[in-house]
């Protein structure tokens, strides 16, 4: 996916992408490029959630997927900001079930509770994991399971 591909599926939209190693370090370089945006859109108040989640995409792609580059994309057109991670594996994440004293593995379940929607698309060269935050105010259409 490329910054071209962002900008076909919300043509509207205000977005920017970023390449940053594929390191659990990266995810703090992540909440400050997520930040920022925020604070640029005038969405401050989205931040702690959206950093939150980002960092959950960015620790399970490092984690998870022996990728050497990730590239963050960050979307607004609006309404909706999208923030989602590429990685070059084409494994789809999948939310597993996990006991109340697991060291792991909520990282998905955060992902769900706190986002607006969140889904993966596979790519050619691998996939692209995002969440969607709604701008404060914005009236949300029920959410499916």
């Amino acid at each position: 996916m490329t910054s071209a591909a962002v900008a076909e599926t919300s043509p509207d939209a205000d977005a920017e992408w970023q390449d940053m190693p594929c390191r659990p370090e990266s995810a703090a370089l992540a909440r400050r490029t997520v930040r920022a945006r925020l604070n640029a859109w005038g969405l401050g108040q989205l931040s702690e959630s959206a950093e939150l989640l980002v960092t959950e995409l960015i620790s399970n792609a490092a984690r998870h997927t022996g990728c050497q580059t990730i590239r963050l994309y960050t979307t607004f057109d609006g309404l909706v900001v999208r923030v989602a991670v590429r990685d070059s594996s084409r494994t789809m994440p999948v939310r597993i079930h996990t006991d109340r004293d697991a060291e792991s593995g909520r990282g998905l379940h955060l992902v769900h509770r706190l986002s607006h929607r969140w889904g993966a698309d596979l790519q050619p060269l691998g996939k692209v994991v995002w969440f969607e935050l709604r701008r404060p105010g914005s009236k949300k259409p029920a959410r499916l399971p």
